[in-house]
């Protein structure tokens, strides 16, 4: 060894280098749902409903979106330029574990969906009785009648088949609610047979209302067709079962998961709560959906269109250019087809409480153009999806370790962010059984970054308790600016 050498190794014994710094992680904080960004009558009901039932508001807001964007339908259009065209069909996804209160938060609005379901089945049901009336007493009076056609507004059959046949008789679109999406999604790329190919085309062109056709194996006819099928989608899902959903390449490939608006809000188990919810709100709620199923609709000519103000279209535009510079920046991956989907979501959104908030005063929200007022809410609920996307899919990128460190520090962060290892112990979590092992998880916390052990002595003096703190919670995510 050259004297000279020997001279470095002196001096980098005498002055080791600093340890690394441990990493820093923390869980990226959740954002409340822009409940104001709701139209005054719908805001209220979900609040209410939120209320009554100890959960988190967009548990109700999802699928009370959903039923307004599907009591619209294909009648009436968003148009920023001639061949920019939306109609408000969106596809909701409540995401969270079993007792969280996601299906009591949307009964409400599932209610509303099926009263109307029964109305359009009593009408149909009268009119069959009408015409059979006509054929016992008179075969000639009969001959006159047109046959009824049984309409539709929710259903829960999945099937491509059953959903075209439905919509032949339902040209303003269809709701789909279901508790559970796991088979909704499945039926994307259900294999079918002799070489047919899955559904997700047709759902893609669903979510569109474009032209869907059908080939019947027997039966007349043999083709089945619906034009501008439009069809909505509301429901709930496990994480667990949605991270094995996704976890297939094909439905990032297809887009179809781009066009899914989530809410994962952290896991909440409702209280008991004496409050009963907003009855006058629901009722006013109602009567706006109940409005704007019975604003006309020609199937022939197809939705009418509205145009954005100035202001309006000066905001989506700056929104539209902001998410492509953001998706440009990305090198793949599922944000990057989510961010440009979303701007689509936004005018959806919009269009939505323009419809809302001139149904509220009896007024055809065909005959007016979408004010800055609806573009901003349309907007700022986009914005809020785009980071319950950004979640959702962390999530699902984790590997099994990184998910068990995760839903560790989410269980510290709902105890006020700081926990004992007996503190753990005595929740008497499977996971950690012994004082041993709910140390050494803790460690491993620490070890990753999530946190910081402290030692504190105890009030009574004397003791001295180590408790794991986690670091202060930060928002990774650009700002929400809907200037």
């Amino acid at each position: 060894m050259s004297a000279l050498t020997e001279a470095h190794e002196r001096k980098r014994v005498q002055n080791p280098a600093p340890p690394k710094p441990l990493p820093r992680r923390t869980l990226v904080e959740y954002r409340p749902f822009p409940v104001d960004s709701l139209p005054p009558l719908l805001r209220e009901s979900v609040l209410g409903t939120a209320a009554a039932v100890g959960c988190d508001p967009v548990f109700a807001a999802l699928p009370a979106l959903a039923l307004a964007g599907a009591s619209i339908g294909a009648a009436i259009a968003v148009r920023p330029k001639r061949r920019f065209v939306e109609v408000p069909v969106l596809w909701c996804v409540t995401v969270g574990d079993s007792g969280t209160a996601k299906t009591p938060a949307a009964s409400p609005y599932i209610d509303m969906a099926h009263d109307i379901e029964s109305e359009l089945k009593d009408k149909f049901d009268r009119e069959m009785q009408t015409l059979e009336n006509a054929e016992s007493a008179n075969e000639s009076d009969a001959k006159g009648l047109p046959k009824p056609l049984r309409g539709y507004f929710t259903v829960d059959d999945i099937t491509i088949e059953r959903l075209v046949e439905n919509l032949q008789s339902s040209p303003r679109g269809i709701l789909l609610f279901q508790d559970e999406l796991a088979n909704w999604f499945g039926s994307f790329v259900r294999y079918k047979g002799k070489g047919a190919p899955p559904d997700s085309s047709k759902w893609l062109s669903m979510f569109e209302a474009k032209n869907v056709n059908y080939q019947r194996r027997t039966g007349t006819p043999r083709e089945v067709f619906a034009k501008r099928a439009a069809v909505s989608v509301s429901g709930g899902i496990q994480p667990g079962i949605l991270r094995n959903v996704l976890a297939d390449e094909a439905y990032i490939a297809s887009g179809l998961a781009a066009r899914l608006i989530f809410a994962m809000p952290p896991k909440h188990c409702p209280r008991w709560t004496d409050h009963e919810g907003n009855e006058a709100a629901d009722l006013a709620f109602r009567d706006a959906v109940r409005f704007l199923r019975g604003i006309q609709f020609n199937p022939q000519s197809g939705p009418a269109k509205v145009g954005l103000e100035t202001e309006a279209r000066n905001r989506f535009i700056a929104f539209m250019n902001e998410n492509a510079n953001r998706a440009e920046e990305l090198d793949g991956g599922p944000m990057a087809a989510v961010l440009p989907k979303i701007v689509r979501i936004a005018l959806r959104l919009a269009l939505i409480h323009h419809c809302l908030t001139h149904a509220a005063v009896k007024l055809d929200p065909a005959r007016f153009s979408i004010t800055d007022d609806s573009m901003l809410a349309g907007v700022t609920m986009a914005l809020w999806f785009t980071g319950e996307a950004e979640r959702v899919y962390a999530m699902i990128d984790e590997c099994p370790d990184g998910k068990k460190e995760r839903t560790l520090a989410e269980l510290v962060q709902r105890k006020d962010g700081r926990m004992t290892p007996r503190e753990l112990q005595r929740m008497n979590n499977p996971n950690y059984p012994t004082s041993e092992a709910c140390e050494a998880a803790l460690g491993v916390l620490v070890a990753s970054g999530w946190g910081v052990w402290l030692e504190e002595k105890s009030e009574r003096g004397g003791h001295v308790k180590r408790v794991f703190v986690l670091h202060s919670t930060l928002d990774t995510r650009r700002p929400i600016d809907t200037k």
